[in-house]
């Protein structure tokens, strides 16, 4: 038996132990993230290709990103949140409108039978 998850958990340990290469340079571990082209590159690429380019070792941008992603989940669950709350609010009104319409019902109900006495007498 193993956990829900177990094979990707070690799946993942397995590429983080064996590194990640370069697509232009196979012989070179990607070090750094490139924010400009939304890639993992090599420190050949970095000094050539992205010298310009806004970078950070793959570590830093990593925590970087999983910050912005706690961030934006939890703005995400506080909208969701106002959703539901309005949800519930327009519930709430939609019952009580019902509820009126009931009660006009019984009023309109209640006069027809008083009116109806009144011709009947």
């Amino acid at each position: 038996m193993r956990p829900l998850g177990a094979e990707l958990d070690e799946e993942l340990v397995q590429v983080q132990l064996r590194g990640s290469y370069c697509d232009k340079h196979k012989d070179k571990q990607v070090e750094f993230y490139c924010y400009d082209c939304n890639e993992n590159i090599c420190l050949m690429c970095s000094a050539v290709n992205h010298r310009e380019h806004k970078t950070a070792e793959i570590p830093k941008a990593a925590e970087r990103f999983s910050l912005q992603i706690n961030s934006d989940s939890e703005q995400i669950r506080s909208q969701v949140r106002n959703v539901q709350e309005k949800s519930q609010e327009k519930q709430n009104r939609w019952n009580e409108f019902l509820r009126e319409v009931d009660n006009a019902k019984c009023e309109i109900r209640d006069a027809k039978r008083e009116v109806s006495r009144i011709v009947d007498s």
